[in-house]
């Protein structure tokens, strides 16, 4: 993406949403509907995720579910304190 200040204030919110949902990401942020490699902070599970399918909607937090493996849904709403508003 190339960097304008829009993209960059964007980028900025979106690195920080990953931190809050305990992402890593693996490269820089390629835009919501594009692949992005990133690391899972529970477990270390590193695979392709979009930023489309990981952000909130019309008010509601994205799944629990992060990859297969992972800690259950339960889990993920005791460790992530958006989840617990």
């Amino acid at each position: 993406m190339p960097a304008t200040d829009s993209n960059i204030k964007r980028a900025q919110e979106v690195l920080a949403k990953l931190a809050e949902y305990r992402w890593t990401p693996l490269g820089g942020y390629p835009g919501s509907d594009n692949p992005w490699l990133l690391k899972c902070q529970f477990d270390g599970w590193t695979g392709v995720k979009y930023w489309s399918h990981l952000r909130e909607r019309r008010n509601r937090l994205p799944s629990p579910f992060r990859h297969p493996g992972c800690i259950s849904a339960d889990e993920v709403r005791a460790r992530i304190p958006a989840y617990q508003k």
